[in-house]
């Protein structure tokens, strides 16, 4: 198989956000949702901006309700229109293993409880969705968030030997 890419810049206009690392961004309904991460200064951030990949537009959402404090190396996902955000370094330099929930219709956050107590991996790890299973896994841990019914499942994979393929 052969791939071929090209890039193009393309203009884009509205309120566009600043320089980031670290932060987050999905795609839903024909728009790419960033939450979050740390600009050059390295101070941390918790906003939100959308981009209208049709119009080439971006729109500083402004959200009700109480939002994650401002973090980096966190992971999100959308699943039936919402954006799932979790875990990250926060503003006082600790991984937070709560999780948040932005309806993107309202756009109001709220705090996403979970069954149990979440052992979550260290921040900068990977994700994926498997709905309505969401794997979250790093260098120590790994959990599967049950996004219908709340439950999680949690593994201590540093106590397991990776078995021959």
């Amino acid at each position: 198989m052969d791939f071929s890419f090209t890039f193009q810049k393309s203009d884009v206009g509205g309120t566009k956000p600043s320089a980031r690392q670290d932060h987050s961004a999905v795609r839903h309904d024909g728009f790419m949702y960033i939450f979050g991460g740390r600009n050059s200064k390295g101070e941390f951030l918790n906003d939100t901006f959308c981009l209208d990949l049709a119009e080439k537009n971006w729109t500083k959402i402004s959200t009700k309700g109480t939002k994650p404090s401002p973090r980096y190396g966190h992971s999100a996902t959308v699943y039936n229109g919402q954006m799932f955000i979790c875990g990250g370094v926060t503003g006082d330099k600790k991984n937070d293993t709560e999780i948040y929930v932005l309806d993107l219709t309202a756009f109001q956050w709220s705090k996403f409880a979970v069954e149990g107590e979440m052992q979550m991996p260290d921040a900068v790890f990977g994700a994926v969705l498997s709905a309505p299973l969401w794997l979250l896994f790093g260098d120590s841990y790994a959990c599967a968030v049950n996004l219908e019914n709340r439950k999680k499942i949690s593994l201590d994979i540093r106590k397991k030997k990776p078995e021959p393929v």
